[in-house]
């Protein structure tokens, strides 16, 4: 089940996600000035080359001209917009509730798709890509209905022997489509399944989710 074009809000940002969205509004501002900026001058250097350059040339000569004119603005666009774009893409729980509080004070608007599915522990196995002291990494991995195979890192620690294969679990995973960034994960849960069909423990996570993000796990009392 998937839901689109979810209003997003920070409830209550505190003094330190109030910071961070001025410093994300000047890059936004940068961002889409630059855009606008590069387009007008492309298009001055374009129409120049188109009006004085390309006269006494033949035909293919002009337009081997104006292509090659437009690949060297589309690469220097790329070279100029893509560390913005990087710097933007928020990387924790504080940048992106930063980011999204910076976009509702501009006016611009994200989207939101929520997900959820159900399928099976299908293996767990001690994760060893990961340099930590931490002794309770495990990677679990996930047998989804629709036949896709997914994994994630989580912390078991002392709770291994409640965490079993086959075991049902039931995926909740909402991702936002920001400007400029792109998508990123707003809230991923885990919940396995008891016999009476019941949440007994949940992992989840509300950071910018990626192959390295550990789901941190807590057990459901009643």
């Amino acid at each position: 089940m998937k839901k689109k074009n979810k209003k997003l809000e920070v409830r209550k940002p505190n003094q330190e996600v109030r910071l961070a969205s001025n410093v994300y509004i000047i890059l936004i501002i940068s961002f889409y000035s630059m855009i606008g900026i590069m387009t007008l001058c492309s298009l001055m250097l374009l129409i120049g080359i188109i009006a004085f350059k390309t006269n006494n040339l033949p035909l293919f000569s002009q337009i081997k001209t104006v292509i090659s004119t437009i690949m060297i603005i589309i690469v220097l666009m790329f070279l100029i917009l893509y560390p913005i774009k990087n710097t933007i893409e928020p990387e924790t729980k504080l940048e992106k509730d930063a980011f999204i509080f910076a976009l509702n004070r501009l006016g611009l608007k994200s989207k939101c798709e929520l997900e959820k599915l159900n399928g099976i522990i299908h293996n767990l196995k001690r994760d060893r890509l990961h340099f930590s002291s931490e002794s309770d990494l495990y990677r679990i991995y996930l047998l989804l209905e629709n036949g896709q195979m997914v994994d994630y890192l989580i912390s078991l620690r002392d709770l291994k022997q409640l965490i079993k294969i086959g075991q049902k679990v039931k995926i909740r995973n909402s991702n936002l489509k920001l400007p400029i960034s792109g998508w990123c994960s707003d809230h991923l849960s885990i919940s396995v399944i008891d016999e009476e069909g019941k949440t007994f423990y949940k992992f989840e996570s509300y950071e910018p989710f990626n192959n390295k993000t550990k789901l941190k796990g807590r057990k459901i009392v009643g």
